[in-house]
């Protein structure tokens, strides 16, 4: 079925050419209208496979709702309203795995096959915007879902009937869980269009969602970094929900579920307490708006940069907001620090400081080297970027394009990093939960200095060597000396050599100069603090930050310094081609 034969008004899709009114926009964006939508959403709910998932999913979810409705009441065990809350919690499961999994998993097979059999390009080249389009695939193509879910309806309308459950907390429950499902949808979108084969989309579009909904909560949200949680629906759930859903009864496992209720009620973000489900949705959209960047701009040319440089900036500025945010209330009141000390096992007041400074490092180097490496230009989009700004009568790319270098933005970047880090410490400074001592300043500036020099070295190799290059190279500098230094200190137990022979590696200094911080700081507090004092590898692990700090100054110039004349190199061999070509060229005629 083509798109033009969808039974849309005929004025929504003008003539290539033509300029869209605002009516005609606004009609594009209304799915009912979208003839991508209609198209692909005809094409999903053909009538015998929707009719075979339709009597799959009724019965299911029919079976699911009567087991543990009637087999808790005809047991005896609870009420009709207990055993209806609890009958709540089974049917969220299966519209989480209907929209979250299934739909990802159709909106990224679907993408990936119109993209092989190059309809994307048919689309390309027609009039729609750009963001018309992809609302028409983001909604068209989990149109089964979206019906399936719409038959779990009546039965979780009749258990909140039944329960009593408030109406306005279900509606918040789901506002999140529709925001989440947009997040996971645009995901699927993303890893359908970047992925080569239809079939290795869906392991993507799997796979992204195992990281967003388990990876990244379980890894950050037990150290402090909870904005990783609200990627999910699980915190909206525990805060709002889950009190009316668990059973009025006494014991261990009731009140363990009751410390995340408790912990998940409100949001302590920088001085402010949030609602959840507000925090949930914002943090989500920021999710969304970068899936939809990457989206787009590939949209609209498969060969263009993943990050335009001001979105490489705002991605690592919101990011860090977060980082921030989520960790300033732990460094500033003293009974939120004592709480997560706790989580992590009773630590002493030391380490946690030491282990919220290295997550925040850890957040703020994967941010700016990943927005380096997207906004990057290669030494092809260099000469092809420069061709093209003569063409338009420019001495050079302007700094919004994919050819301009990313230097600046990369200062930018370090300027964001450096001012998160500053901001964290006043947080220290002004609060009451830790008191460092002025001990720590020296290693915190080592910290401050190392991460920029290894950031401008890898930005400087990346644009002249490319990025398989550069990996290699980071692979050879990285992996293979702390490789070496595991055989050479376990094996053979030469672990001075070791230490020394590992020092390319920046996460053996960065870790060194935690671990001062941490000695430093945990003053007259007792010994088993200590991560560095009184061992043997206290005398060289100075001398190990210092050869690091050195090593990578060295390489931060030679990397620009190899930018700048690889960029100056493609300046002159353009400028050689051009002359040539000109003179290759016939003269024109002579005018009469």
């Amino acid at each position: 079925m083509s798109m033009t034969t969808a039974s849309t008004p005929l004025d929504v899709v003008p003539q290539r050419g033509a300029r869209f009114s605002l009516m005609q926009r606004l009609a594009l964006f209304n799915v009912a209208c979208n003839p991508i939508c209609i198209q692909h959403a005809r094409m999903r709910l053909r009538p015998m496979p929707t009719i075979t998932w339709c009597v799959i999913t009724i019965s299911v979810v029919g079976f699911i709702f009567a087991l543990t409705l009637f087999g808790l009441t005809e047991r005896g065990e609870v009420d009709r309203v207990e055993a209806a809350k609890t009958a709540l919690l089974p049917l969220i499961v299966v519209q989480g795995v209907l929209l979250m999994g299934m739909g990802t998993q159709a909106v990224a097979t679907g993408i990936a096959r119109e993209r092989d059999k190059e309809l994307l390009d048919y689309h390309r080249m027609s009039p729609m915007p750009p963001s018309a389009k992809i609302v028409g695939y983001l909604f068209g193509l989990p149109a089964r879902e979206y019906l399936l879910f719409g038959l779990t309806l009546p039965f979780v309308a009749y258990a909140v009937w039944v329960s009593q459950v408030e109406v306005l907390t279900v509606l918040h429950f789901y506002a999140a869980f529709f925001s989440s499902v947009l997040l996971y949808h645009m995901a699927g979108l993303m890893a359908g269009m970047v992925s080569r084969r239809a079939w290795h989309s869906s392991f993507m579009a799997l796979g992204t969602v195992v990281v967003l909904y388990l990876v990244l909560p379980i890894m950050f949200g037990r150290v402090g970094l909870l904005f990783f949680d609200y990627l999910t629906v699980r915190p909206t759930f525990y805060g709002m929900v889950y009190e009316e859903l668990q059973r009025q009864q006494h014991g261990e496992w009731v009140s363990s579920q009751m410390e995340l209720a408790e912990r998940y009620r409100l949001v302590p973000f920088f001085g402010l307490l949030v609602n959840p489900t507000l925090f949930s949705i914002a943090v989500q959209a920021f999710g969304f708006v970068t899936l939809y960047h990457v989206v787009r701009r590939k949209w609209v040319d498969a060969s263009w940069h993943p990050f335009s440089k001001r979105f490489g900036g705002v991605f690592v500025l919101g990011l860090l907001v977060l980082t921030v945010g989520s960790l300033w209330p732990l460094m500033t009141d003293p009974g939120q620090f004592d709480d997560f000390r706790e989580r992590l096992g009773e630590i002493g007041w030391a380490a946690a400081f030491s282990l919220m400074i290295g997550i925040f490092l850890v957040v703020a180097a994967l941010s700016i080297f990943l927005s380096v490496s997207l906004t990057s230009p290669t030494g092809h989009t260099a000469s092809r970027g420069l061709r093209r700004a003569w063409k338009a009568g420019r001495d050079r790319p302007p700094m919004s394009w994919d050819a301009a270098t990313g230097w600046p933005v990369m200062l930018v970047m370090l300027i964001f990093a450096e001012a998160g880090l500053g901001l964290l410490l006043l947080g220290v400074h002004q609060g009451q939960a830790i008191e460092l001592p002025a001990e720590t300043t020296r290693w915190l500036v080592a910290l401050a200095v190392l991460g920029p020099l290894v950031v401008i070295a890898f930005q400087g190799f990346y644009e002249r060597f490319g990025q398989r290059l550069t990996i290699l190279g980071l692979f050879v500098l990285w992996a293979v000396p702390a490789m070496v230094a595991v055989l050479v200190g376990g094996v053979f137990d030469h672990w001075k050599a070791a230490l020394y022979i590992a020092s390319p590696c920046p996460a053996l200094s960065g870790f060194f100069s935690i671990g001062f911080i941490m000695d430093t700081a945990a003053g007259t507090t007792r010994r088993s603090e200590y991560l560095l004092k009184g061992t043997p590898v206290d005398a060289h692990a100075v001398n190990i930050i210092w050869i690091a700090l050195a090593f990578y100054a060295f390489l931060a110039v030679l990397g620009q310094w190899l930018r700048w004349q690889h960029l100056r190199a493609t300046r002159k061999q353009e400028t050689l081609r051009l002359q040539a070509r000109r003179q290759a060229s016939p003269p024109a005629p002579a005018a009469g």
